[in-house]
């Protein structure tokens, strides 16, 4: 489908407290762009409903179910300054940014998590994305969440393989550096020209840094 390859610019905060939500590609893949530009969505909920053996109904829980590529255009979805809020998330494989990501273009990059609730196997379970085969996470935040995995090594951000760079997860109001490779070791650089600090509070965003 077309509008899974579109672009996409949020231009304002998004409240969706009053829904049930249904995560963005959740038959195939988002292999789009999105840009969140700092605004945040707010109270995203996904469906909790369980079959007879306890198995979540909705197989990809998140802002997008999952996160791929197109082979026939080349293009690969970017998930760039999106701020999720107060949310809620179930699903076999399930996390606030994304369920599933399965190729190595995949790039998730100056986003922020607060206050995250994430619910399902423990195995594909996490803050970012719920299972990855491959993609990178770049210069992103965390803070304060509770997640059902069991990759504690990864600070909750995936399971599975990607590529971690610049970011950090928040214990309390300290900031942690959490990254695999490739990121400067200065805090004071984290997100140079993107977000600003104070944080959580106080988040400014600067387009097309």
């Amino acid at each position: 489908s077309s509008t899974l390859l579109g672009k996409y610019i949020q231009t304002a905060d998004i409240d969706l407290s009053d829904y049930t939500w249904l995560p963005i590609g959740s038959e195939n893949a988002f292999c789009g762009e999105y840009l969140g530009q700092g605004h945040k969505i707010t109270g995203l909920e996904t469906c909790d409903a369980v079959d007879a053996d306890d198995v979540y109904l909705q197989t990809y829980g998140g802002l997008f179910g999952k996160l791929g590529k197109n082979s026939t255009i080349g293009a690969s979805a970017n998930i760039v300054g999106v701020f999720i809020t107060d949310c809620l998330v179930y699903g076999q494989y399930s996390g606030a940014i994304a369920g599933l990501s399965d190729v190595d273009s995949v790039n998730i990059e100056a986003c922020i998590l607060e206050n995250i609730e994430i619910y399902g196997n423990t195995n594909t379970t996490a803050s970012f994305v719920g299972s990855s085969s491959d993609g990178q996470i770049k210069d992103c935040l965390l803070i304060s969440s509770n997640i059902s995995t069991a990759n504690t090594t990864t600070r909750g951000f995936y399971t599975g393989t990607m590529t971690v760079n610049s970011s950090y997860y928040m214990n309390g109001t300290t900031p942690t550096q959490y990254y695999t490779s490739g990121a400067s070791s200065d805090y004071s650089n984290w997100i140079t020209g993107v977000f600003k600090y104070p944080l959580p509070k106080a988040l400014i965003w600067y387009p097309g840094a």
